[in-house]
C-alpha cells in the first residue's frame, strides 16, 4: 500500500512517519496545504503529481484543530473544511481518504457547544451522506504519547503540577476516558487498512479509567498524592460517566496496559 501523509509534525503524523519509514516525498507539509482555500492552489497539483508518479492509495489526514483557544470557525475550517476538500481531490484522482474523528463525535451532548467535536461531526455525516465513497473516518479515544506535550489536556496538566510540585485542582473525577498511545492506535490504523476497510472504524481496547483513578494512580507513582485536590472545580454540565457511551467493541489489536503507559509518558516528560 502506498501512503501519502497530509501535515508532517503532529504527533500522529511522526508515530506514522516513524512506522511507514517514508521520506519527505510522501509527506505534505503546511507549505504546501496552507493555501488550500486557493482554488488553484499546489495542494492539489502535488497530490496529482505524487499520485501518478507512486501509485498512491491513501491520502491520510493528520490536520486537526484541537485546542479551545482558536474560534470555532477556525476549527471548522481544519477539521471540516480542509478534509472535504481533500474529499474532492480523492473523488477526482481515484484515492481513499482517510480522516481521523473521536469516539466522544457520536455523543450529542459532548458534541454540543465544543467546536472540535462539532466540526468532527459534520465531516463523519458528510462522509456518511456520501456513504463512505473512497473514504475510511477513525473514531479515537483520547490520546497521550508522542513528542509534543500539550500542556492544556488533562496529562500535560498532570506533568506540569508532577514536575514543578504545584497543587492539581480538578472536579470530581468520575469522567470516564479509555486512554490509547498514539504510537499504538497509528499501528493499528495501517493494520485496519490493510484489510480494505471504508466507513467509519472505531480503535479501541475497552480498558477505560475514571479521571480520578488515572490521577491518583500518577500522582501515587510520584509519591505527591498531596498535590491532588478532588472536587476543586465544577464538573461540565455533560461528560461520559457511564461506559456504554464508550463500549465500542476491542479492535484486534495490541495495546500496552494504560496505567503503566500513562506513568511511562508522565515520568519520561517530568
Amino acid at each position: 500500500m502506498s501512503f501519502l501523509i497530509i501535515g508532517a509534525n503532529g504527533n500522529f503524523s511522526l508515530q506514522l512517519q516513524e512506522i511507514l519509514m517514508v521520506n519527505d516525498s510522501m509527506i505534505i507539509n503546511k507549505d504546501v496545504y496552507g493555501d488550500w482555500e486557493n482554488f488553484d492552489s499546489k495542494l492539489h497539483n502535488r497530490v496529482a503529481e505524487i499520485s501518478q508518479k507512486f501509485n498512491l492509495r491513501y491520502l491520510i489526514n493528520t490536520v486537526g484543530i484541537v485546542s479551545k483557544r482558536y474560534s470555532p470557525d477556525f476549527s471548522r475550517n481544519w477539521n471540516f473544511l480542509f478534509p472535504k476538500y481533500l474529499y474532492n481531490i480523492c473523488q477526482e484522482l481515484g484515492l481513499i481518504l482517510v480522516t481521523l474523528g473521536s469516539i466522544h463525535e457520536n455523543i450529542p451532548k459532548m458534541c454540543r457547544g465544543n467546536p472540535y467535536l462539532e466540526s468532527k461531526k459534520e465531516l463523519e455525516q458528510f462522509l456518511r451522506k456520501d456513504n463512505f465513497e473512497n473514504s475510511v473516518h477513525f473514531q479515537i479515544h483520547t490520546w497521550y504519547g508522542g513528542r509534543r506535550v500539550h500542556p492544556e489536556m488533562f496529562l500535560g496538566q498532570i506533568i506540569d503540577s508532577v514536575k514543578n510540585k504545584t497543587v492539581f485542582d480538578m472536579s470530581d473525577g468520575r469522567q470516564l476516558r479509555e486512554y490509547h498511545h498514539v504510537f499504538d492506535d497509528a499501528v493499528c490504523l495501517l493494520k485496519t487498512l490493510q484489510k480494505d476497510v471504508r466507513g467509519a472504524q472505531t480503535i479501541s481496547h475497552g480498558e477505560i479509567f475514571t479521571l480520578a483513578e488515572i490521577a491518583f494512580g500518577i500522582f501515587q507513582y510520584f509519591g505527591c498524592e498531596d498535590l491532588l485536590k478532588l472536587d476543586m472545580i465544577k464538573s461540565k454540565s455533560f461528560d461520559v460517566r457511564d461506559k456504554s457511551y464508550l463500549m465500542q467493541g476491542n479492535s484486534n489489536c495490541s495495546f500496552r496496559p494504560t496505567m503503566k503507559g500513562l506513568i511511562e509518558y508522565v515520568e519520561k516528560n517530568v
